[in-house]
């Protein structure tokens, strides 16, 4: 992102889930590293923080779906967040977001992960995280049939012994 565009508008989004998690993550940070980010470029406006609380993989996120439709509506044109498997489910639905924020003329910037979407590179690097834990995801499914294969199986032995 160029220092000489003027008035960016910017939001912020933070994702709080359960208590323990808030201990190891707290929101207070993720804010404080955001607004670090936003501190350092002058022409940068911070129009809102979006925030949502205990939003998990199955629940709906109401502040990110208002700042999609605030994105839809062309109030922001870049978003900043600690990181992205805080802003989607996970690093999937991540990259899947920032397509959508793209189509908007919305780019993010995901702190931790060091990706701005805007920048086709880095964009690359998200989806290439993506597309890891896609795998990952799928190995990992494989291995739970494997071990529910097995384990009915040494209940069917065990049955015949019986």
């Amino acid at each position: 992102m160029s220092t000489r565009e003027s008035n960016i508008r910017v939001a912020v989004y933070v994702r709080k889930f359960s208590e323990k998690e808030t201990l190891l993550f707290p929101e207070r940070s993720q804010e404080e590293i955001c607004a670090k980010v936003i501190g350092a470029n002058d022409n940068w406006n911070l129009i809102q923080i979006y925030q949502d609380d205990n939003c998990s993989r199955r629940s709906t996120c109401p502040q990110l779906n208002q700042l999609i439709r605030d994105a839809e509506n062309r109030k922001i044109d870049l978003i900043i967040t600690p990181e992205a498997e805080r802003f989607g489910k996970d690093a999937i639905s991540a990259y899947e977001l920032s397509q959508k924020f793209l189509e908007y003329g919305v780019g993010i910037k995901f702190v931790e992960n060091q990706i701005f979407t805007k920048n086709p590179m880095e964009l690359l690097k998200l989806e290439i995280m993506a597309q890891m834990l896609q795998k990952k995801k799928e190995h990992q499914s494989e291995c739970i049939k494997i071990g529910i294969k097995k384990k009915k199986e040494k209940e069917r032995q065990k049955s015949a012994y019986f």
